[in-house]
């Protein structure tokens, strides 16, 4: 095998890099090499016949990279190796910059052992608030920025319901991250009218995150004939969510209320959304149109729009 080191803001070589390759089935060590000038390296890798599997690699640089020093690791790739004597071809090892303070740290997703599958979304969230995505490659793997002194990170897989804690240290900054079902959270209350406390049914109400630490929406639900909603959705992130209602009567929100009320443990009961609404309130419509010119059917842009009852007596909109 052989390949190239290269620093992703300029596709510049990085000379002096150590580069492993560990077999990823039992974290061996078959080869290793420096990158030179050039950025390049080459590995012999006695992968035969009976050693068909993955390689994973493991670039070291700077300070403690010729010791292999955990904190001097700023790569970690999975790659496919056939099961026979082939030359692999040229590998492309990028190395993003890093702020100042921060380091890359590398994990291993995994769910009952087994490698989450290739394509997914890691979000990490941090104690300060920050919020990162990795995507996960090969092998279940991802990387993600955090501070060069370590820090406790919270994790969930986009578009589910596990979770997981990885509290990543300068001395470790590599580890397998066993994700779990997330514990379920409920929100619930009612939404009547401002004028008369008569209850709103068949209103879609949003739970938002004013502290931006989760992806709003949190969750929703539709009111009942009663007004009454309740709403669940996975605890992802340690600390709940401050809460901001959202009341939506089709496309249209109508209100907007920030509601002051603690939850208890995952459960946040007895929320009261007082909306003012007319009592004789009508369906809100929207329209989408789009002028076009007749011959060529393209866009007319700076066109005035008017929307009109059929007897042209009143304008609408």
């Amino acid at each position: 095998m052989n390949g190239i080191v290269l620093n992703r803001a300029d596709r510049s070589a990085v000379a002096g890099a150590i580069v492993g390759a560990w077999r990823s089935d039992r974290e061996e060590l078959i080869g290793i090499d420096s990158t030179g000038a050039d950025g390049r390296f080459d590995l012999d890798l006695p992968v035969g016949r009976g050693d068909r599997g993955d390689v994973v690699l493991r670039t070291f640089w700077g300070r403690g990279a010729d010791d292999r020093d955990p904190r001097a690791l700023v790569s970690v790739i999975q790659i496919p190796v056939p099961g026979r004597l082939i030359p692999l071809g040229q590998t492309v090892i990028w190395l993003d910059r890093v702020d100042r303070g921060h380091r890359p740290a590398f994990g291993r997703a995994l769910i009952d052992g087994d490698p989450v599958r290739e394509g997914l979304t890691v979000v990490a969230t941090d104690p300060a608030g920050g919020r990162q995505k990795a995507a996960i490659g090969r092998g279940g793997r991802f990387t993600v920025i955090v501070d060069e002194n370590g820090t406790d990170l919270r994790l969930w897989l986009s578009g589910g319901d596990r979770v997981a804690d990885w509290p990543v240290s300068p001395e470790r900054p590599e580890s397998d991250v066993e994700f779990t079902g997330a514990a379920t959270c409920r929100a619930a209350g009612r939404v009547s009218r401002k004028a008369d406390d008569a209850p709103l049914p068949r209103l879609r109400v949003e739970l938002l995150d004013r502290a931006g630490r989760w992806v709003n929406p949190v969750g929703a639900a539709t009111t009942t004939e009663t007004g009454e909603f309740a709403l669940t959705f996975p605890h992802l992130v340690d600390q709940l969510p401050d809460p901001t209602f959202a009341v939506w009567s089709h496309d249209e929100r109508i209100a907007v209320v920030d509601w002051a009320g603690a939850w208890t443990g995952p459960v946040l009961n007895g929320v009261r959304l007082v909306v003012d609404v007319a009592p004789d309130r009508p369906v809100t419509y929207r329209l989408d149109v789009q002028a076009l010119d007749r011959a060529t059917r393209q866009p007319v842009p700076g066109l005035r729009a008017e929307v009109w009852d059929a007897a042209f007596a009143t304008m609408v909109k």
